[in-house]
């Protein structure tokens, strides 16, 4: 593929892991199993940045505008609403992230994978 901004973007975000769940082994599962599709010359860029806050999605969105087509969240939930953090430390809704995925004109599927911990 000769322009390499254009490729779809497979973009994976994964909430910090702790003892409630462990999601590092997910993503390093998701890059093994895309590593024949992606690279320099790949069909497709993978991005499966560390563990995001609120901000750093946001950022990835508007670094991929309109070429993200694979947006896949996997952290916790509270059956209401995605919760991630913020830079700030602080727990927080996802609704802006909403925002942000829905001006994507490229996206063509979103996963969330909210697991809750009570």
């Amino acid at each position: 593929m000769s322009d390499v901004q254009q490729r779809p973007v497979l973009l994976f975000a994964f909430a910090a892991e702790d003892a409630t769940i462990q999601v590092e082994e997910e993503a390093r599962a998701v890059e093994g199993a895309l590593a024949s599709v992606s690279g320099d010359e790949g069909l497709c860029k993978v991005v499966v940045p560390p563990f995001l806050k609120v901000e750093d999605v946001l950022d990835l969105f508007q670094r991929n505008r309109n070429t993200v087509a694979v947006f896949h969240y996997a952290g916790h939930a509270n059956g209401a609403e995605l919760l991630m953090r913020t830079a700030q430390g602080a727990g927080a809704g996802a609704a802006g992230l909403a925002t942000s995925v829905r001006s994507q004109t490229g996206l063509k599927l979103v996963f969330l994978n909210g697991c809750s911990t009570e």
